[in-house]
């Protein structure tokens, strides 16, 4: 490839996690499903081939590099780094729930959110663990610019106890902390995906 196939590590992330969420499919399809995340993304612009570079990839070795993305999340970033991408860019998955489809975290999500409860934890000591698993993932909802529609503060005051404004406080320090360990993994990743051609470099001149 001439040119890098995204414009920053976080578009890599977001495309590479969300592609997971379309099943592989023939290959019209698939471009079409494609052309969908693009969208989502706010990348896809008809005739600008600054957004993104695909050239000579098939719709499946699309996806082969995008897996192979994930792969070096998982597999060279420090656990909480890889927990934080995973949380916020993970997909979600259609679960009926009383009888309704609702859309809930996928498996990976979930196990990333209470991995960094885990971890987070030893800082909130006075807080039940199921409610720092839910601050997180209020964060990472937050983050993503996306309201939830899930249990309250005042709720979860009921329900662990303490203040609602506690856990109002306790969350924005939780969202500042996920975007430290984003920002960190963003900064340990770039250098790695400038080299291979997955993003654009900084030293990159048209």
């Amino acid at each position: 490839m001439n040119q890098a196939m995204f414009r920053s590590t976080s578009q890599a992330l977001h495309f590479a996690f969300m592609i997971q969420a379309y099943e592989v499919s023939v290959e019209n399809i698939m471009s079409k499903a494609i052309r969908a995340i693009m969208k989502e993304l706010g990348i896809w612009n008809e005739g600008d081939p600054s957004t993104v570079d695909f050239s000579g990839l098939s719709p499946l070795e699309i996806r082969g590099q995008c897996a192979m993305i994930r792969a070096i999340v998982r597999d060279r970033l420090p656990g909480p780094e890889a927990w934080a991408i995973q949380a916020r860019y993970g997909v979600n998955e259609i679960a009926a729930i009383d009888g309704k489809k609702r859309f809930v975290f996928s498996r990976e999500r979930q196990e990333a959110i209470m991995n960094l409860g885990d971890w987070m934890a030893p800082s909130f000591p006075n807080f039940n663990p199921l409610a720092v698993d839910i601050l997180i993932a209020k964060a990472v909802g937050a983050l993503n610019k996306k309201q939830s529609n899930g249990i309250t503060f005042r709720e979860m005051a009921g329900q662990f106890g303490l203040s609602h404004g506690a856990y109002h406080y306790a969350m924005k320090q939780v969202g500042e902390r996920l975007i430290a360990l984003e920002s960190r993994a963003t900064d340990t990743l770039t250098p790695e995906f400038e080299r291979d051609g997955v993003v654009l470099s900084e030293n990159y001149c048209v």
